[in-house]
């Protein structure tokens, strides 16, 4: 596709009133400018969440807390719990407890009663609350839990109570039983969760990136897939690929604000490399940037008034000018010959659509001799209801 040609304030409007009033999550035109299929955002990784998007439930726990015996009304007692590189709990001290939960809200929506739970190392796991031991069907290093699906207390844990240090409890694993041999073979996803969303041609992958108020800056720091869970820093980016190419569906990618170009250098040649190369890769610079209640907004302002000292619309004109150095990156340097799978989109809000044009024009950047943000490969415009306008 061709950069986003200039359109005057009033086509602008025009175009983001009427797809504002159509109601669909996203929506993308061809080249040819026949309606693509639908897109979606789908939800955060959490333990109260209702999708459910992995067969092993460890995925979608919250962060451990440390506990003990007595602990009573106490939600995390003071002392810290001395973690691996991965998360997993290496060492207790004296009366110390760790507690992770890996379901919430369970009178409400949870289909599931049987699941296995596996683990490398020696100590003891205890379940709570929700969550029971079968004990008939205890083996080394393997239990059955039942979770009371009827049960007020509403909440599904387990406990490691002890654990060996030096071969210390790891690996844990919580798998419905019904999918046990399906995750066995090297399955990541719920199937009946894949039924739901398969027929969405674009996911929008903001929430499980974790995009809003995101710390991401360093690659080194980025998620791995072998973290305990993908709750705390996002869900890895081989994750993400191996979802688009599972049910065919392009990824929509949100850059983190603080993401250096390395970062993002990083970030595109493992699409490039593990993306199926029929699919189009959306890129968005952070999300809803002109927000001032996220982090991302208050360091636009930042970097704009540091450029551009008392300007107008100096963050906007600095999200334009981020957004296109990204898109540079992604489709100059990464992809070349092949940058037409690489769709750029910059984002405004619905409500106040002048703040588009400053991020498109980026006036103050061109003055120090460089070319506008939209033809920096800008592609699209999407608005705060993540409709995707592309009129050409």
């Amino acid at each position: 596709m061709s950069a986003l040609r200039k359109y005057t304030l009033n086509q602008v409007l025009k175009l983001c009133i009427y797809f504002y009033f159509t109601m669909v999550p996203i929506i993308s035109f061809a080249n040819n400018n026949e309606l693509a299929s639908i897109g979606i955002n789908i939800n955060r990784i959490s333990d109260w969440s209702t999708q459910f998007p992995f067969l092993d439930f460890t995925k979608q726990a919250r962060t451990w807390v440390s506990k003990t015996e007595d602990s009573g009304s106490i939600w995390n007692e003071d002392r810290k719990l001395e973690l691996d590189e991965n998360g997993w709990v290496r060492s207790l001290k004296k009366n110390q407890i760790a507690e992770l939960i890996f379901l919430s809200s369970i009178e409400k929506h949870i289909p599931l009663k049987k699941f296995i739970v596996r683990y490398k190392g020696k100590g003891k796991i205890r379940y709570i609350k929700s969550a029971t031991k079968i004990s008939d069907y205890t083996e080394k290093n393997r239990d059955v839990i039942y979770i009371n699906n009827d049960d007020s207390n509403g909440y599904a844990a387990l406990q490691i109570i002890e654990t060996d240090p030096s071969d210390y409890i790891r690996e844990i694993t919580i798998v419905p039983e019904k999918y046990i041999e399906l995750y066995d073979q090297g399955e990541i996803f719920n199937p009946d969760w894949l039924d739901i969303i398969d027929d969405f041609r674009a996911i929008r992958f903001m929430s499980w990136m974790k995009t809003t108020d995101s710390k991401q800056e360093l690659w080194e720091n980025r998620p791995q897939v072998v973290d305990y869970t993908w709750s705390n820093k996002g869900v890895p980016l081989e994750i993400m690929i191996a979802l688009a190419n599972k049910i065919n569906s392009s990824p929509w990618f949100n850059v983190p604000h603080l993401a250096t170009d390395n970062y993002i250098r990083q970030f595109a040649e493992i699409v490039k490399a593990q993306l199926d190369s029929s699919l189009l890769i959306y890129i968005e610079y952070s999300n809803e940037v002109w927000n001032g209640w996220f982090e991302q907004s208050k360091y636009a302002i930042k970097m704009g008034e540091d450029l551009w000292p008392n300007t107008e619309e100096s963050a906007m004109q600095w999200y334009g000018k981020r957004s296109g150095e990204i898109c540079d990156i992604w489709k100059k340097e990464v992809f070349g010959k092949d940058s037409f799978r690489v769709h750029c989109v910059l984002s405004t809000q619905a409500g106040n659509l002048k703040l588009i044009i400053p991020s498109l024009e980026c006036p103050d950047w061109v003055k120090e001799g460089n070319e506008p943000c939209y033809k920096h490969g800008i592609d699209s415009i999407g608005i705060t209801g993540y409709f995707l306008l592309t009129p050409f």
